[in-house]
């Protein structure tokens, strides 16, 4: 199971990614510095919630990855 946490305004995101956590799932948080609104990746990151703090392009390449695209 994997979670991502992108860019929003809000905080919502990141008890989800905590439950999602807690069941066994890897959460990818976006790097607040890329983010146009960084308030759910850092509420995400602040409550334990991310596994991995990622750029867009890395988090494509994590993707593609376990997607077998490459």
């Amino acid at each position: 199971m994997l979670g991502l946490v992108l860019t929003g305004r809000l905080r919502d995101g990141a008890a989800g990614a905590v439950a999602l956590r807690a069941a066994g799932a890897v959460v990818i948080a976006q790097d607040p510095s890329t983010c146009e609104a960084p308030g759910m990746p850092t509420a995400t990151i602040a409550a334990g919630g991310a596994d991995l703090v990622l750029s867009p392009e890395a988090i494509v390449e994590v993707l593609l990855g376990v997607g077998g695209g490459r």
